[in-house]
């Protein structure tokens, strides 16, 4: 959960690598338990596995978000 003053302006986002072996199913865990709490979230799955390309995508990604939306 986050606490009430932080859930309008907080930008919070999980992604990961179809076949990453290292996270396994973590990031579906972590994106569950934010619906569960009602926590806008962005949460994706790219093609690829615990490499950097996987990284660099996310990074983009977040950076994007964090800026321009």
């Amino acid at each position: 959960t986050l606490p009430e003053e932080y859930m309008q302006n907080t930008t919070c986002m999980i992604m990961n690598g179809a076949n990453d072996s290292m996270v396994r199913n973590e990031p579906e865990r972590y994106h569950n338990a934010l619906v569960n709490n009602g926590v806008n979230h962005y949460y994706y799955t790219i093609p690829g596995d615990h490499t950097m390309d996987v990284w660099k995508n996310g990074l983009y990604h977040f950076l994007k978000v964090a800026f321009y939306e």
